[in-house]
């Protein structure tokens, strides 16, 4: 089968979106299917340029005006994208992995060839979420909820990687019958066996045992709740000193956090690494003793399940997590790692400390994580398969 994925965020790079579409693609292939990408990547420069260019004198007048006319040009030139790969080569099926992809193959007349639907989050508030106050958040709400009802009316199929993110889809249109629920999982390279190297990590590292390690794998946005693991540091260092926090990833709120990190007296504690090339991530969490993903509900946006997440507990690291979105899907509270109230510091701080002092828990959430982790993964491939044949079928079904 040859399938087409349509992305409308860049690829690669660094996030949950391209670390999906990387394992897709290689289970795909080693499943004897051919699965090429295009994303706004794909974007000629000139294209984006003239965009901004003509955008900029309507942001100095009305700022929805040149937000939507911004908005519209990323639909028509992932439309063009999406064109250009179609008249090179056939396919059986395009995923679209956003509604800004889905609704550029109906702006591009994509009508013979089915189209299945992936959505990661909920658009429409993630986009809002940008806006500089309330009367643009509900002005680009409302512009994305109409592009999201077009996304979901036009589409074949629709795969979600939370339940959440599925009931979201429905009440805004989707069919029943055309939602499925695949939860995400973390590529191959994430095993036990990435503990073995934990020596010589750690010395990198210049970390020394018995140091319990935190890691903390987010951006550096709102959304992803770094900001309470910092704070939870505080906490965690009253009752168990040798403990550190190494935060990896970057974002807008870097100053703010490193500032906090200095007002709390962490400023030794807490170790921003920046980025992290992809290579190198498994190798950090094969020397860390727990992941937190301490995410916390921002203008109405979720997290889904954390890829974070999956790939510490198929190492086999203990995750303690926010009990918000996808996280409840992936963690069942004190089998597979621990979850916490959202934007709660002390409760995340008494869950470190717990798994810091109590060998046999962490031995136990490690376990069962890593097996949840595996059983999930040895059927995730032919989950989405069985989602593109069904979107297959009901394409064939619309066009009798």
């Amino acid at each position: 089968m040859r399938i087409l994925i349509a992305s409308g965020f860049t690829h690669p790079q660094i996030g949950g979106v391209s670390s999906y579409l990387e394992t897709l693609q290689a289970e795909g292939l080693a499943a004897g299917h051919s699965l090429d990408i295009v994303s706004a990547s794909d974007i000629p420069r000139y294209r984006t340029l003239m965009s901004k260019g003509l955008a900029a004198p309507k942001a100095l007048v009305n700022r929805n005006a040149a937000w939507h006319q911004l908005n519209m040009d990323r639909v028509r030139s992932l439309a063009l994208v999406i064109q250009r790969q179609l008249s090179r080569q056939s396919y059986d099926i395009v995923n679209a992995q956003c509604v800004w992809s889905c609704a550029a193959l109906t702006m591009a007349k994509v009508r013979e060839i089915p189209v299945l639907l992936t959505l990661h989050g909920y658009a429409a508030d993630e986009t809002a979420a940008f806006a500089r106050n309330e009367a643009e958040r509900a002005y680009r709400v409302k512009v994305m909820r109409e592009l999201e009802r077009l996304a979901y009316k036009s589409a074949h199929g629709i795969l979600t990687v939370d339940g959440r993110i599925a009931e979201h889809a429905k009440t805004l249109g989707a069919p029943s019958g055309a939602v499925r629920v695949i939860l995400n999982r973390p590529d191959s390279s994430f095993q036990p066996a990435l503990k073995q190297g934990r020596s010589a990590v750690r010395k990198e590292y210049s970390v020394s045992e018995p140091t319990f390690v935190v890691l903390c794998p987010r951006r550096l946005v709102p959304k992803n709740g770094v900001r309470y693991a910092i704070k939870a540091m505080a906490f965690v260092r009253q009752q168990y000193p040798d403990c550190l926090l190494f935060v990896a990833g970057e974002g807008e709120e870097r100053s703010d956090l490193e500032k906090l990190a200095r007002e709390n007296g962490l400023a030794d504690v807490v170790r921003f690494l920046g980025s992290v090339d992809r290579g190198r991530i498994p190798a950090l969490y094969g020397m860390v003793d727990c992941v937190v993903v301490p995410s916390a509900t921002y203008l109405n946006v979720q997290e889904a399940t954390s890829i974070s997440a999956l790939e510490g507990m198929a190492v086999g690291v203990p995750v303690v997590a926010s009990a918000i979105g996808g996280l409840r899907e992936i963690i069942t509270d004190g089998e597979t790692g621990i979850l916490v109230p959202e934007a709660e510091p002390t409760a995340l701080g008494t869950a470190i400390i717990k798994l810091a002092t109590d060998a046999l828990l962490r031995r136990r959430v490690t376990d069962n994580a890593a097996a949840f982790v595996k059983a999930h993964a040895a059927n995730w491939f032919g989950q989405y398969q069985s989602a593109v044949e069904n979107a297959i079928n009901r394409f064939s079904e619309v066009s009798l």
